[in-house]
């Protein structure tokens, strides 16, 4: 059994690679996991139970970044698809579906997924032991001298 590999990347877009035996290829542009966050973890689960296998990729959460780049006024030279990138990399974290086909689609916003902090880590396991993958996102970030800030 070949194991593909998906990498998260802090400075630069996640990327997935396929495991070609003696060798990866980058397959993040063609099947849709190029994910342009700030990238921490990334966790393999069948969560829907569909056969294939999901990614869930944690990242940071910037709230600043959210009010301000949503606003109409924000650097409005820049082109809609630079945008886009910008609201996702503040965004958070993102929920990646396998079609099956090769690809994934991004289905963070419709399952609520995305806000889960400045997020450090994440894993899927079934915690509960009810047969389904839970989620588990570690997460925190100090952002004010109060320590309940957590």
């Amino acid at each position: 059994m070949l194991v593909d590999l998906y990498i998260t990347n802090d400075f630069g877009p996640n990327q997935l690679f396929r495991n070609e035996g003696n060798y990866f290829v980058d397959e993040s542009s063609p099947s849709g996991t190029q994910d342009w966050g700030f990238g921490m973890s990334a966790t393999w689960a069948d969560y829907n139970r569909d056969g294939y296998m999901d990614i869930y990729v944690s990242s940071m959460f910037s709230g600043a970044g959210n009010q301000v780049i949503a606003q109409a006024d924000f650097n409005r030279n820049i082109p809609e698809e630079t945008r886009s990138k910008y609201l996702k990399m503040v965004r958070g974290n993102t929920l990646l579906r396998n079609s099956g086909q090769g690809s994934f689609l991004d289905v963070t916003e419709p399952m609520a997924e995305g806000f889960g902090g400045w997020a450090w880590g994440s894993k899927f396991a079934d915690l509960n032991n009810d047969g389904w993958e839970d989620l588990y996102v570690a997460n925190g970030y100090i952002s004010q001298t109060d320590k309940d800030d957590l």
